[in-house]
């Protein structure tokens, strides 16, 4: 295709090929129609279809595994013996809680965009 196309052998794209496409598309609707005006297209993760391709990276970036928020929770009730150790318990859990909310939160939002 692309020797048929007259492109070398070797030869590296340019780093945004649609660029180049996009204005000489934009070049020739403005000679048919004055009256419209024509702008760069916008970010695919700009429309409604395609949100979820942001949500995916979000999810990757965000997510951490369960055993890590949990453990310095167990490790304070492993030691807990009086009313002050079992509220740094309970300040340990509602941060543990506030973790997975956020988890939850991102979850939610990822099965609300996934087909």
């Amino acid at each position: 295709m692309f020797r048929i196309a007259g492109i070398p052998e070797g030869q590296v794209g340019r780093q945004d090929p649609g660029v180049a496409l996009e204005q000489q598309v934009q070049q020739h609707r403005a000679g048919l129609r004055r009256d419209l005006q024509f702008t760069r297209s916008a970010s695919a993760t700009s429309f409604e279809q395609y949100e979820h391709l942001d949500a995916f990276p979000r999810f990757k970036r965000g997510h951490q595994g369960a055993a890590r928020t949990l453990a310095p929770p167990f490790e304070a009730g492993r030691s807990m013996g009086s009313p002050a150790e079992r509220a740094t318990l309970l300040g340990l859990m509602e941060e543990a809680a506030k973790a997975f909310q956020a988890q939850d939160d991102l979850a939610f939002e990822l099965m609300e965009h996934m087909p």
